[in-house]
């Protein structure tokens, strides 16, 4: 798929917001990761997904959905 897809734009608007973290959250404990958001201070934001105790993915961004998106791609990634 091209990168500039419609289709593709479609999915990162709906994936770019609040809306969107909650189902990255959901498929990820689905499939059994622990998971950890972290805010600080409001200006920048953790999220940690482990298979307790040891950590799969980690990311730490401006933005809550870009930290839940590159924490859970790190974690399948390295699990598979």
């Amino acid at each position: 798929m091209r990168d500039n897809a419609p289709e593709l734009q479609l999915v990162r608007d709906w994936l770019d917001n609040w809306s969107g973290v909650g189902p990255v959250l959901v498929g990820m404990t689905h499939q059994g990761y622990d998971v950890q958001l972290t805010a600080y201070a409001a200006r920048d934001w953790r999220t940690t997904f482990s298979h307790t105790p040891i950590v799969a993915g980690s990311a730490y961004e401006p933005t809550p959905w870009r930290t839940v998106q590159r924490a859970a791609w790190e974690a399948i990634n390295k699990c598979h």
